[in-house]
């Protein structure tokens, strides 16, 4: 998902993340209600992967975030259930009102669904976060949850800054 929005590649294969990998992404997002455009720059770091590397070094990855995407593959019913261990990782770890976009990928393979939308719909509403099928192949909602996850990270910020817009 990540090579697929911030490069516009996409590869058959997969292979596990065993190391954190970082990217990093420029974007514009006009904010009408302030009328300003803000520019941000986005370092994308995949910290996942293995249960084994979850545990090590996490807190350390977790210093600092501004927002999370929490993914599940939408043809593997564990992922789903594994969202909600990360939304507790990251109530422990960050501030509680982290903002965090749920995504279900492999939106492509529609024959491939093995849970019930109904499942992500409840935790979107329990975690106060938007949910997105997203397609890391064809690219569906990539872009339209960076957008969203900028735009909940920019109106956090200046919630705590209002001084700046007044």
């Amino acid at each position: 998902m990540i090579r697929k929005y911030a490069y516009n590649i996409y590869k058959d294969h997969y292979f596990t993340t065993l190391a954190p990998r970082l990217i990093k992404k420029k974007i514009s997002i006009m904010m009408p209600k302030y009328n300003i455009k803000f520019n941000l720059n986005f370092s994308i770091l995949d910290v996942m992967g293995e249960e084994a590397f979850r545990e090590t070094e996490l807190r350390s990855y977790l210093n600092g975030l501004s927002g999370a995407f929490l993914v599940c593959d939408v043809t593997r019913p564990a992922t789903l259930e594994n969202l909600i261990y990360w939304v507790d990782v990251l109530y422990k770890e960050c501030e509680r009102d982290i903002p965090v976009i749920f995504m279900a990928n492999k939106s492509d393979l529609t024959n491939g669904h093995m849970f019930d939308l109904a499942s992500e719909e409840r935790l979107s509403e329990v975690f106060n976060a938007p949910w997105l099928l997203t397609s890391a192949k064809n690219g569906d909602n990539l872009k339209e949850g960076f957008d969203i996850l900028g735009m909940k990270i920019i109106n956090k910020y200046l919630g705590k800054r209002k001084s700046i817009l007044e």
